[in-house]
């Protein structure tokens, strides 16, 4: 009996802790309870019926690209891909009018360092938000149907 109210008290501050994580930072909680990532960015400053033509430069690995999309979406470095990411890198992320990346602002840059641990790559810093809540009103809103850009 006494084994059993041991596990109860180890395994309650866990869950009390999941949900914590959960709740206080729900916009980035995939990014956060993603362990399968390396690196991760989340998009940050929009309500959940809003969404935005974003751009990612990845000029290093001269890689761009141009999404729709809303609060809930991500880019992620899966674990996968991280080799190739190895060392210091910088993901330039713009709010673009259209699809095709046109008249496009710079809202920041990702400056992170992707480095093998005991199991896995990682990264520090492990996330980066992408703020849109001061250039949202700028640029057209879009119709996203996808999740995910990887």
């Amino acid at each position: 009996m006494k084994i059993r109210h041991v596990g109860l008290l180890l395994f309650i501050p866990l869950l009390l802790n999941l949900i914590f994580l959960n709740s206080a930072f729900a916009n980035k909680k995939v990014c956060i309870e993603a362990f399968n990532y390396a690196h991760c960015a989340y998009i940050s400053g929009l309500n959940d019926n809003e969404a935005r033509y974003i751009k990612y430069n990845a000029s290093q690995l001269h890689h761009s690209k141009t999404k729709c999309m809303n609060s809930a979406d991500y880019y992620a470095l899966s674990q996968n891909l991280a080799p190739r990411y190895m060392g210091n890198n910088i993901i330039n992320y713009y709010i673009c009018s259209d699809e095709l990346g046109t008249q496009c602002e710079l809202l920041g840059s990702d400056n992170f360092t992707i480095y093998k641990s005991w199991f896995s790559y990682s990264s520090e810093p492990l996330n980066y938000a992408i703020d849109l809540s001061a250039v949202k009103d700028k640029y057209p809103a879009c119709k996203t149907d996808t999740k995910t850009v990887s």
